[in-house]
């Protein structure tokens, strides 16, 4: 069974991969991604994956996660070389800061999403954060390139 992008707004995340028979969840009961079969962890993983680089399909991207439950054992690292390879692209003009600041906000209290990394946090709190952190300019940008590693994984 595979989630399909632009499910119903009033579908919840268990009807959406085989919640109980009357729809009877409660939102706020925890379920890992253990509970969830295989093929669905899968599927999560490559959305998460595609949050994370960026992907102009956000949107889409955003939808299709709401039908999972909030709640994750799974969780995708974003690693210092991931976040890097985004301000890079966002510094060479291929992403908007305000794009780049929305992103953060969507990803940075995703329990599907790990960041171990100090640097990985603050820096993607600062960029989710910017009436309170401050607007990212060309200079911050740079910083953060560099604070996170000179080698392109690219």
């Amino acid at each position: 069974m595979s989630v399909v992008v632009g499910a119903p707004r009033n579908m919840r995340p268990m009807d959406a991969i085989g919640g109980t028979a009357h729809g009877a969840v409660d939102p706020c009961d925890p379920v890992d991604m253990t509970e969830l079969p295989p093929e669905l962890r899968a599927e999560r993983r490559d959305l998460v994956l595609a949050l994370l680089d960026l992907s102009p399909e956000r949107q889409r991207v955003l939808a299709a996660l709401r039908a999972f439950p909030w709640d994750s054992d799974g969780a995708v690292e974003l690693e210092p070389r991931m976040l890097r390879v985004t301000l890079e692209r966002t510094a060479r003009g291929t992403h908007s800061v305000e794009e780049l600041a929305q992103w953060a906000d969507d990803i940075e209290v995703r329990e599907d999403i790990a960041m171990t990394d100090a640097r990985v946090r603050a820096i993607i709190h600062v960029l989710a954060n910017p009436y309170l952190e401050g607007p990212t300019d060309a200079v911050r940008l740079h910083d953060w390139i560099a604070e996170l590693g000179t080698d392109n994984p690219q």
